[in-house]
């Protein structure tokens, strides 16, 4: 009788890429856009219930290319107004054995290390949620 993979299997060897592979969207596109700035902020008095920061808003509308000596554009201004935000706390949760933590610390036993992946990971999805 011939030697077949289904008899050969238990002498055959699991062959693994050396890295995880990553297959979620982890790219928080729109936190991206947004400007980071604490000018304006007041950082003394964060707590109760709202931050409150100025924010730009209109442009003045009195621009406009003219011929020569023709009329200027009615003069315009800046638009101005405050923000008003409340305080958002975000929050995640991981819960791991002391044996997987044990088993899974260096590279002879696993590909990564599962604390190290778990919190990663969970930064991650905080900042795809904080994106939402």
């Amino acid at each position: 009788m011939p030697a077949t993979l289904t008899t050969a299997s238990t002498i055959l060897k699991e062959v693994y890429e050396p890295k995880i592979q990553d297959q979620l969207q982890n790219e928080a596109i729109a936190l991206k856009r947004i400007e980071k700035s604490g000018e304006g902020v007041e950082t003394d008095a964060v707590g109760g219930k709202y931050v409150t920061f100025p924010i730009h808003v209109r442009r003045n509308q009195g621009i406009g290319a003219r011929n020569e000596l023709e009329a200027l554009p009615t003069p315009g201004q800046q638009g101005y107004t405050s923000a008003r935000i409340g305080l958002k706390y975000l929050y995640g949760a991981v819960r791991l054995t002391g044996q997987a933590m044990k088993l899974g610390q260096t590279k002879p036993q696993a590909f990564a290390s599962i604390l190290d992946e778990e919190m990663t990971g969970l930064k991650d999805d905080l900042k795809k949620d904080q994106n939402r």
